[in-house]
């Protein structure tokens, strides 16, 4: 299992998970971020010199990328929102948002960045199969207090992704490592002669979360 902290809460497990278990996951949090994707019909930064590589300390867009595809065109500026701005964006109407992200853009590579042709954003927030990003942080004491369960297995279920890698911690490294890592568990494992009926804990229910990928 390699979803989210916050997600592994949202399942039903039989036998239910550790005490330490459910008291480590309760105690992350998810960070806030947006990231917004503004399409033109050819990369006009370029003409200007501009790589589209772009750090602001002014915000709401903090960073900037040319996202453009190999051949040139379209030409997409893609940006993020993090932290607190991000938070603020949240509270507006999606148009205000959408303003909002556009001033930004337009303060970095002029007033044509205010009129892409199609304009594109997803807030990692509001996404139920992710509830924030990019990674979740572990409130202080949890670790301390509850790091042996950080990857310990539950029965049958291995647990995984960012969140639970020693090194790398919260990247994609991270994630690939300790793929491998479970990987190697649970291939380990299944040499190991089959458990008594009953005895296997597993996943039996999962709550609702919506449509999604």
């Amino acid at each position: 299992m390699a979803v989210p902290p916050k997600l592994k809460l949202r399942l039903s497990y039989d036998p239910a998970l550790p005490p330490d278990t459910e008291q480590l996951l309760t105690r992350t949090v998810h960070g806030t971020a947006l990231k917004a994707l503004l399409v033109f019909d050819e990369p006009f930064w370029r003409a200007k010199g501009l790589s589209g590589q772009t750090a602001s300390d002014v915000g709401p867009v903090t960073s900037t990328f040319d996202n453009s595809p190999p051949g040139g065109t379209p030409g997409v500026l893609l940006g993020f929102v993090l932290a607190r701005h991000a938070d603020e964006l949240l509270r507006l109407p999606e148009a205000q948002r959408k303003d909002a992200v556009l001033r930004s853009f337009a303060l970095l590579f002029g007033e044509r960045a205010r009129h892409p042709r199609r304009y594109i954003d997803h807030s990692w927030t509001e996404d139920p199969w992710t509830l924030g990003c990019y990674h979740a942080c572990y409130t202080p004491g949890a670790l301390t207090s509850y790091g042996p369960a950080v990857r310990r297995p539950h029965g049958l279920v291995h647990f995984a992704g960012a969140e639970t890698a020693a090194r790398w911690y919260g990247s994609m490294n991270g994630a690939v490592t300790e793929g491998q890592r479970a990987a190697a568990e649970i291939a380990k494992a299944l040499e190991q002669p089959e458990p008594a009926v009953g005895t296997a804990a597993g996943i039996t229910a999962a709550s609702a979360l919506g449509d999604g990928r």
